[in-house]
């Protein structure tokens, strides 16, 4: 029998489409256990988004957790050499805590990492993939980009230390001017300063006029190299869906460089989630590789765009018990190579749909 696409549901349809986009684009299937050791999440606990965890004691021991996140494990097993670039993509389930329930939930998410000898065409293919991953699910997508690299340049040139940058850095994603001129005058910076500051905050929209307005911002060079460095990875881009987000903000001991959300308009908030975190590889020992990823959260898919599946046309086959078997597969061998999903019973109640009678009771009247 042919496998009709049209009755899978809208999740397995659209992990069969962007199977095929990355492949495509070079990267390989990466599966993993859903089982890690929970020391791996110790010593990284400010990455996850929840410190709640599910773990257990291995028969051998060892602390073991449900895995709530699929980054960690990758970059953790991920051994070559700097020169050389692994392209993988997966589809797997996380377990995390409800942030709206007391209870914890497995989230099945699909997406990209690409770690190793990473340069800026490979981020420039991703973000690419991204916006190809978020126009399977709505052509009505967005997708926001930021750089950490020109946040922090910003607050290092407007003269903020690392305590400040962090308060700071919280009511930028907030997106909260006044309260970031306040905060900054309390901490004695000048005027001027403050002033772009806070038009930092503001600094959101379509991106190629805001991102002149950015440029405007740059007055050193680490700054002015972080923003051409966004602008040549964003060149190749669909810019009718790309906005400029300086309120995109991801932990600073993890994430360097380019971060993006994705949005489509049935789901409320970002349903892809990304960014560079050459910061984590070093944190994990792995010096001189730089790596990017981005995950699509399925669940939220399906919720705002799940259509009841389709079903194949039922068809019964009724027949006695003493019936030879290849009398009966023969009538079911036809009706499912004509595209049905066909049950054999001997009991008329069981039938449903289409019922073709072999029973001898049927024949002989």
């Amino acid at each position: 029998m042919k496998i009709d696409l049209s009755t899978l549901s809208t999740v397995e349809r659209l992990t069969l489409g962007l199977r095929g986009l990355y492949e495509s684009r070079g990267y390989r299937l990466f599966t993993m256990n859903r089982l890690e050791e929970y020391s791996l999440y110790v010593e990284n606990m400010d990455f996850l988004q929840s410190r709640d965890i599910i773990v257990f004691s291995d028969l051998d021991g060892r602390l073991m957790a449900l895995k709530p996140d699929i980054t960690l494990s990758i970059a953790k097993s991920i051994n070559g050499d700097s020169s050389s670039l692994d392209k993988l993509y997966y589809h797997e389930n996380v377990f995390r805590a409800s942030p709206h329930a007391r209870e914890y939930r497995e989230i099945s998410q699909t997406g990209l990492e690409c770690i190793g000898a990473v340069t800026d065409y490979d981020l420039a293919e991703m973000l690419f993939l991204a916006q190809r991953t978020l126009g399977a699910v709505d052509g009505d997508y967005a997708l926001d980009v930021s750089h950490l690299g020109f946040v922090s340049a910003v607050m290092e040139e407007l003269g903020a230390d690392a305590a400040m940058s962090k308060k700071l850095l919280d009511l930028l994603q907030k997106k909260a001017p006044h309260e970031l001129g306040r905060l900054a005058s309390a901490y004695g910076m000048s005027e001027a300063n403050t002033s772009v500051l806070m038009e930092l905050a503001t600094v959101s929209g379509e991106f190629e006029g805001t991102f002149e307005k950015a440029k405007r911002l740059c007055k050193g060079e680490r700054a002015k190299a972080a923003l051409s460095q966004l602008a040549a990875i964003c060149a190749p881009l669909a810019k009718d869906r790309l906005r400029l987000d300086f309120s995109i903000v991801s932990d600073m001991q993890y994430y360097n460089g380019v971060v993006f959300q994705g949005y489509v308009p049935k789901v409320p908030g970002p349903v892809l989630f990304g960014g560079q975190y050459d910061l984590l590889l070093e944190k994990m020992g792995k010096e001189g590789k730089r790596a990017a990823g981005f995950a699509l959260y399925l669940d939220d898919i399906e919720r705002g765009y799940g259509e009841p599946r389709k079903g194949l046309p039922q068809t019964t086959v009724l027949y006695d018990e003493g019936e030879a078997p290849s009398a009966i597969f023969a009538v079911v061998e036809r009706e499912a190579a004509e595209g049905s999903a066909v049950r054999a019973v001997t009991d008329p109640a069981d039938a449903a749909g289409k019922v073709i009678d072999i029973r001898k009771a049927a024949q002989n009247a």
